[in-house]
């Protein structure tokens, strides 16, 4: 199907756009990658998705060293220059010590914890900085653990 969907992409891309414009009432443009990542960009927003880290993803949220990235959103709103997004990791390392790197790696780059709890074999944290926040949730997923890091403003 995917192949089907990027062997015709013009095709693809101008159908999303026609009925975005529809809905939205103004300019969309979609841009379908061969590596099944998706950019949306219109007149007030711009939203990237994929299997890779998003290109306006903040600097000071690092990804878990050795994790494999699943999936990752990013928006803009351009008009309030709002941003938001996520990605989710797979790993190796246990939920807690996941939980244990975020908070050492944000807590030196300036984040503020705000909340943290553990609810079987689910955690959060949640911090903030500079008029943004950031969730961590990580999960046992069998062998490895499943991570999800989002941010958005405050």
């Amino acid at each position: 199907m995917s192949l089907m969907l990027f062997g015709c992409s013009s095709v693809s891309e101008r159908v999303v756009e026609d009925a975005m414009e529809q809905e939205g009432n103004e300019n969309v443009d979609v841009d379908m990658n061969r590596d099944g990542s998706m950019e949306i960009e219109s007149d007030t927003v711009k939203v990237t998705t994929g299997q890779n880290i998003p290109a306006d993803w903040p600097q000071d949220i690092p990804l878990l060293p050795g994790a494999t990235i699943e999936s990752s959103m990013f928006g803009t709103n351009k008009e309030t220059n709002e941003v938001g997004g996520m990605i989710t990791l797979s790993t190796e390392m246990s939920p807690q010590d996941a939980l244990d790197f975020y908070a050492d790696a944000l807590g030196s780059d300036g984040w503020t914890e705000t909340a943290r709890a553990t609810m079987g074999p689910s955690s959060v944290l949640s911090m903030t900085k500079d008029g943004r926040a950031t969730a961590v949730m990580v999960q046992s997923d069998g062998a490895k653990s499943s991570v999800t890091l989002t941010i958005g403003n405050e």
